[in-house]
């Protein structure tokens, strides 16, 4: 059963204007921003996380930004647990509430719930502790095909993490995932999904790593690691990891910025790759369209080889227009979730 008031939530690839459109939520509907980031809870990584400066903020509550320290344990569980606080803070207090979802594992935990799963084995842990990131995947790929795929072989965190819950429950990741299906609807939603044709989205993505650069997130990242030297799920997270490979010698610094960009362009693929199936296996209703106002654009992916491209139908609107119609859909939504695709660069152009 979801629950009273619907979330607005703004979603999207990285560098896709998510923050920016958030906050002109947040201030047309007189809400508080709940931001869903697995790397902007921690304090001090601001430049590699792009997360809003204080001034940029001003107006508008942010909540679960700069929750722990950089060597502090976080997981999805930990995630739900302050977000459902938040969430009825913010409601309580007759606000509504605006999600800025960067973190689609974290987003799909908030709407649906968690799969039950075991707590950790440190043994076990421990003994995977010295093994290569990709052997872990290889690993992975052998007990569960299925979770290995939607993994990065360098994500250490869940690699990890999807191999303890195989050894405690004898059982694939994915299959306990299945046997869950996300039936539960616990918030209702209105998602709007910021879409990108992939050369304009590649262009942003280098424009921003270069600018991390520039704005000091080697120097960022020195302090980090001298002040938190055990902040290991933290640093090896998009632009972190690359500045740490640079300043232990493991990469020139001619190559860092592309080696960044490069990284952020895969994950910003995978994360659209998420937008475009995911919402169908969740049963979340996409209207592109609240009005005729549609057209087809490619939203990133290219066409496999041999196959035509099913491109996504994507709103085209201005963000005023955006906002009438969105604060207008969420007053009638009941327990449904409901996904707009949006075309972004048409919200800057207006």
């Amino acid at each position: 059963m979801a629950a009273a008031n619907p979330l607005l939530v703004i979603a999207g690839p990285t560098a896709s204007g998510k923050s920016a459109l958030s906050l002109s939520c947040a201030r047309h509907l007189h809400a508080e921003i709940l931001s869903v980031d697995s790397v902007q809870i921690y304090r001090g990584l601001d430049i590699g996380s792009a997360k809003l400066t204080l001034a940029q903020r001003e107006g508008v509550p942010h909540h679960l930004l700069d929750i722990r320290e950089p060597d502090a344990a976080f997981n999805v569980a930990d995630f739900l647990r302050e977000a459902e606080a938040s969430i009825s803070d913010i409601q309580g207090r007759g606000k509504s509430c605006v999600v800025c979802a960067g973190t689609t594992l974290y987003l799909t935990a908030l709407l649906h719930g968690l799969v039950e799963s075991p707590s950790q084995d440190l043994v076990y842990r421990a003994s995977l502790e010295g093994r290569p990131s990709e052997d872990l995947h290889e690993a992975l790929a052998r007990l569960d095909p299925v979770s290995a795929q939607k993994l990065h072989p360098r994500d250490r965190v869940r690699l990890v993490r999807a191999l303890e819950v195989a050894h405690l429950t004898g059982k694939a990741p994915s299959l306990l995932q299945s046997e869950h299906a996300y039936r539960t609807t616990k918030h209702a939603a209105l998602i709007l999904v910021l879409c990108w044709n992939r050369k304009d989205l590649y262009a942003r993505i280098n424009q921003r790593s270069q600018l991390m650069l520039e704005q000091g997130l080697v120097e960022e990242t020195r302090a980090l690691c001298q002040r938190f030297p055990e902040a290991k799920q933290a640093l090896r997270t998009l632009g972190y990891a690359q500045a740490m490979d640079f300043l232990a010698g493991k990469l020139p610094e001619e190559r860092l910025c592309e080696e960044i960009a490069m990284q952020t362009r895969r994950y910003a693929k995978r994360q659209m790759t998420y937008w475009r199936n995911e919402p169908a296996k969740r049963g979340w209703q996409q209207r592109p369209t609240p009005e005729e106002a549609a057209m087809e654009i490619d939203a990133l992916s290219p066409a496999p080889r041999g196959k035509s491209l099913k491109c996504m139908r994507v709103l085209s609107l201005s963000v005023p227009d955006l906002l009438v119609a969105a604060e207008r859909r969420i007053s009638t939504l009941q327990e449904e979730i409901e996904l707009w695709y949006v075309d972004a660069a048409a919200l800057l152009a207006a």
